[in-house]
């Protein structure tokens, strides 16, 4: 049993990188980095399954050796890559059995409630 005289905690908490791991495809040629680059036109390519029309989707160094070929330069590719994205804390929540005590902000103060 820990016991702290004082908890500072992050205002601000980055999730980019868990967005970005939870919605991110694979690379259609290496199967292994996250896929960024969306292009429909490479869908059309018969070089790629023929006959499945869906996106191909490619990591960065994919991306650029797929797209190196003469026919495939005037393709139009879409980064896809997630923005940084930050979530306020708004509320520290302490629990001890059925006692909780909670931190939370209203504004520009924070708040103190006792179970």
């Amino acid at each position: 049993f820990k016991t702290f005289a004082k908890v500072i905690p992050n205002l601000k908490l980055n999730v980019a990188e868990l967005v970005e791991n939870a919605s991110t495809a694979k690379c259609f040629i290496c199967d292994e980095q996250p896929a960024y680059y969306v292009c429909k036109d490479c869908s059309r390519d018969n070089d790629f399954n023929p006959g499945h029309s869906e996106d191909k989707c490619f990591c960065e160094e994919c991306n650029k050796k797929v797209h190196q070929k003469e026919s495939r330069k005037d393709h139009n590719v879409k980064n896809e890559k997630p923005e940084a994205q930050e979530l306020e804390l708004l509320s520290v929540i302490c629990i001890e059995t059925s006692h909780y005590v909670c931190f939370t902000r209203a504004e520009k103060r924070w708040l103190f409630f006792d179970s």
